[in-house]
């Protein structure tokens, strides 16, 4: 009876420590997990500012470092971060030298987190667009959080670099089919980069002169139609929208916008409504072929009046002066005046809020607008028939105020503007 005893509580005694033993497991496996979702993601530590997005400069001792990165390819990624890369002649040349800001993020973020990296040249409209790089790496095999990071930080310098060498052997952007071709690599959760003024003029889909005349989101719509894309809801970065060498009326860089956002959507991808314009750098790069561009009017005409904007890409930098492209725009609303002489012309500059001093630009937004006077009096319309005053930042056309009171950099860029009215008109020939 005494053994009987001894061996229960024996059983009781060793039951016991397991279950002890069970509840520390789980105490610890617990712990580690709230630690793990607590954890920070290794990519917040980023700096942006230390993100080198520019290929210019790089020495060969910073290139074999790239070819190293890259050369580990042919090894298992759970995500992958697709770019298609867009050379052609109506990319500005700024970005032929670096990679769009929010690009240059995305790259070093993916390089964080140890994503695969595919890469797609979009050739003109007589060649097919190609795979670059497939299932390269991102990342150098190293450890600890500084290691990686200062490789995130270079990497997307490593692309860009790489970028330079994808210049097109023919005109036109078949944007269309290398995105289908980027759509084949795609998984769930995987990330798209687009670099690309998004001009899709070749190949099935493409932009003509009428579909610009109709709505953003109509033409959209039909290039998807002709060329059905499943991006699988990856998200989607890009940059370099509507930066074409020739100059678009602000209007039509709107459009192009808008445009983008319905074909992404139209695409299945996420991240659509986050698209948004760059500043403008119409400056065409050296060597490369011709490449077309739909029209884009900058007036409308309603009723017996013909309105125009001349946005603020059209003049010199915090100045009056009138670009080439200016003298461009302004031809139809000059030859608009000369078919109607009758007519009067009313013209209105603008200037943003951008500093707390609510008439900053008071004194610019008047000398601009005497300005474009002056391109209309020199083309032999009578000074008497036209009224030029400039208004400052006095009449927002938006309110996208910051906190301290100014706008919003991208709302700013459109409201530094002068406004066009041709009024009396009988014969319009504004599109």
């Amino acid at each position: 009876m005494k053994n009987a005893t001894t061996t229960l509580q024996n059983r009781s005694w060793h039951q016991g420590v397991k279950i002890a033993a069970g509840l520390v497991s789980a105490a610890l496996v617990m712990s580690t997990l709230a630690a793990c979702g607590s954890a920070k993601d290794p990519a917040q530590s980023l700096d942006d500012a230390e993100i080198q997005a520019s290929a210019k400069g790089l020495d060969e001792q910073f290139t074999k470092s790239c070819k190293s990165v890259f050369d580990q390819s042919e090894r298992s990624h759970n995500h992958m971060f697709t770019l298609v890369y867009d050379g052609s002649a109506s990319v500005t040349g700024n970005l032929h030298e670096a990679l769009p800001a929010n690009v240059a993020k995305a790259i070093a973020v993916a390089s964080m987190h140890d994503d695969g990296f595919n890469l797609i040249a979009v050739d003109g409209a007589d060649s097919a667009p190609r795979i670059v790089m497939k299932n390269a790496s991102l990342r150098q095999a190293v450890a600890g959080t500084s290691a990686r990071l200062k490789t995130a930080k270079a990497i997307p310098a490593c692309v860009a670099q790489k970028t330079e060498e994808l210049k097109p052997t023919s005109s036109g952007t078949d944007l269309g089919r290398a995105v289908a071709l980027a759509a084949e690599t795609l998984r769930k959760g995987d990330t798209l980069g687009i670099v690309s003024d998004w001009m899709w003029t070749s190949g099935v889909g493409g932009l003509t002169d009428a579909a610009v005349k109709a709505g953003a989101k109509d033409a959209a719509d039909a290039s998807a139609q002709s060329q059905p894309i499943d991006l699988k809801g990856a998200d989607l970065v890009t940059g370099g929208v509507a930066e074409t060498s020739t100059m678009l009326p602000d209007s039509g860089r709107t459009w192009m916008r808008d445009y983008a956002r319905a074909l992404c959507s139209d695409w299945k991808a996420g991240g659509c409504q986050a698209i948004s314009l760059d500043p403008l750098n119409a400056t065409k790069s050296e060597g490369l072929p011709e490449d077309s561009t739909p029209f884009f009017p900058i007036g409308s005409c309603k009723g017996g009046a013909a309105s125009y904007e001349l946005g603020n890409a059209y003049f010199a930098a915090d100045s009056p002066q009138l670009t080439e492209e200016a003298y461009k725009a302004l031809a139809d609303p000059v030859n608009l005046m000369k078919a109607n002489p009758a007519s009067t012309l009313t013209i209105v500059g603008h200037t943003a809020s951008v500093s707390k001093n609510a008439n900053s630009g008071m004194q610019l937004s008047v000398d601009r607008a005497k300005a474009v006077a002056q391109v209309f009096t020199g083309n032999g319309i009578d000074a008497k028939r036209i009224s030029a005053t400039g208004v400052g930042d006095s009449q927002p056309r938006e309110n996208d105020l910051n906190a301290d009171g100014t706008q919003n950099e991208s709302v700013a860029q459109r409201e530094r503007r002068v406004d066009i009215t041709v009024e009396g008109v009988s014969q319009c020939l504004a599109q």
